[in-house]
């Protein structure tokens, strides 16, 4: 980490090597310095592929963050980590979205409405209800709308299983899941 920050003081305005900073944070799990660096590395991107990348660094170090709030059901600093990715511009431009980045938002729109039952104080549950609305509306241009997430509770070693979801359970093949 110490000699990537010393790079990225010989050139500040390289991508990569902020994403490689954010990487790195995110393997110390210093996960909001790593929402930081990956934010500033998509704004000094010079093509989509580097800012794609930057933002999927980005919203996967929100997820990695917010997984650990969820362990504990502190929902408050939950929503105060995906408010803090949220705060990023570019973490907010329809355009840059792909599947991979949507799939990270989706997951956290999820955990959002997860939140948003489960917490027992009434503003963290409004705050998680409209951060849930908040990347759904994100991602909405980007996804089918019956698209879902579920927990895969189910799989047998021949590749059969079911994914649950609060609307029901949904038949899978492991092939299914390379397509």
């Amino acid at each position: 980490l110490r000699e990537l920050q010393r790079c990225a003081n010989l050139d500040p305005h390289s991508s990569l090597v902020q994403a490689e900073v954010a990487i790195a944070h995110i393997a110390t799990e210093d996960y909001y310095t790593a929402m930081d660096a990956s934010a500033f590395a998509a704004t000094s991107a010079k093509t989509s592929d580097e800012s794609n990348g930057a933002l999927l660094l980005l919203w996967r170090a929100c997820s990695y963050q917010c997984q650990e709030k969820a362990r504990y059901s502190a929902w408050s600093d939950f929503a105060e980590s995906v408010e803090h990715a949220l705060s990023a511009e570019v973490a907010k431009d329809p355009a840059s979205i792909d599947v991979a980045i949507s799939d990270q938002i989706l997951w956290l729109a999820e955990m959002c409405s997860t939140g948003a039952k489960e917490s027992s104080e009434q503003y963290v549950a409004a705050r998680l209800a409209q951060l849930s609305r908040t990347l759904r509306g994100l991602i909405m241009d980007t996804q089918p709308p019956d698209r879902r997430v579920g927990e895969v509770r189910t799989l047998t070693a021949k590749g059969f299983g079911f994914v649950y979801h609060a609307s029901g359970s949904y038949f899978f093949h492991a092939t299914s899941l390379s397509q």
